[in-house]
């Protein structure tokens, strides 16, 4: 019985530290969820806060300027569609029919036309066959941003100073060019006074 004597008592030992381990890592793990609760709270309480300090900051913009941003945002969709409209074409045919349609449609002044629709140069060969720089260059344009200011609000219409930016394709290659223009938009979504500025 002797000879089992120090077995037993490694074996208490061991128990002992093995009871004793798993009541620290239980305390510890008890310890990180408290920790971790904690940080979900702070974290919630820093959301209200910040939406809170971005509401109020809203109103202060709205009750000094009269900027309503959920207003501009949906401006801003209406000014896109248009924009994206005017530039997107393919081929000289499309270009002229959307020089036409926009002028029609739009009252659109001379700064404007010289932007978006400047004259294309067009030869005629010997046989009578006609060539065009936008054809023979496949030329193409698409919008890729716009970026707008609200310059004046009167009423129910915001205007706007808005950069255009839109990419140029050519032969497989691309750049990107930006231009400036100007509108106005009332809360129907009608959008007036456009110009180009030069």
């Amino acid at each position: 019985m002797k000879k089992f004597i120090p077995f037993i008592i490694m074996l208490a030992l061991a128990i002992v530290s093995l009871m004793y381990s798993n009541m620290v890592t239980q305390d510890k793990q008890t310890q990180l969820a408290l920790q971790v609760s904690e940080y979900d709270r702070l974290q919630s309480v820093l959301t209200v806060k910040n939406s809170s300090i971005a509401a109020e900051s809203q109103r202060v913009v709205e009750q000094a300027t009269g900027l309503v941003e959920t207003r501009k945002a949906t401006d801003d969709k209406i000014a896109s569609a248009f924009v994206s409209d005017i530039v997107t074409w393919s081929s000289y045919a499309e270009y002229m029919q959307k020089r036409e349609d926009s002028i029609a449609k739009y009252s659109l002044d001379d700064a404007f036309l010289k932007i978006f629709f400047p004259p294309v140069t067009v030869t005629v060969a010997a046989d009578g066959t006609e060539y065009n720089t936008i054809d023979v260059y496949a030329l193409s344009l698409t919008l890729n941003s716009i970026t707008s200011y609200v310059t004046q609000i009167e009423s129910d219409v915001y205007t706007y100073f808005t950069v255009c930016e839109v990419a140029n394709l050519s032969n497989g290659g691309e750049g990107y060019s930006r231009f400036t223009i100007m509108y106005s938009i009332d809360t129907s979504g009608k959008i007036s006074n456009i110009k180009g500025i030069l």
